[in-house]
């Protein structure tokens, strides 16, 4: 029998590459801030970021490291529970109530503070996977303020 050509040899598995996450799955990762490509409705955007996504089933945890373009950096962290189910517990600006679930290929939730205070958030990734768009409706009695942060995976 002849012997294989190194090109058309089998790939050891761990020299393989790792296959890409799809769906629901391929939310996880690191992902940086593309501020070129974010909408902060005329409010500067930040100078740079970090979205660190944890996924299982039923939950998402994310942290966020952002600079601002006066080099401050801040950092959220967050775990929402996306079983559909609201959640309510007492702050000291009155009551919050959150709820989460996916909404198709995308997660989505909604956070209500006391009666004039709430924000909804959806957040999807582009076809390719190697984008991740997050879309923040925050509502403070009247004023609305929608920023759409767009991350490329890392």
């Amino acid at each position: 029998q002849a012997p294989v050509p190194a090109a058309q040899a089998p790939v050891p598995a761990a020299q393989a590459p790792a296959p890409a996450a799809t769906g629901r799955r391929a939310f996880a990762g690191a992902w940086k801030l593309n501020p070129a490509l974010s909408d902060y409705q005329g409010r500067p955007a930040p100078k740079e970021g970090l979205l660190t996504i944890e996924l299982a089933e039923a939950e998402l945890r994310f942290e966020a490291r952002i600079t601002n373009t006066a080099g401050q950096t801040s950092t959220s962290k967050d775990l929402m529970r996306l079983d559909g189910r609201e959640r309510v517990y007492e702050l000291a600006l009155g009551t919050n109530r959150i709820e989460g679930h996916w909404d198709g290929d995308k997660v989505a939730w909604s956070r209500h503070i006391g009666d004039n205070r709430s924000m909804k958030v959806r957040v999807s990734l582009s076809p390719d996977g190697k984008r991740l768009t997050w879309v923040n409706e925050v509502r403070n009695g009247a004023e609305v303020k929608v920023n759409t942060e767009v991350f490329d995976r890392q």
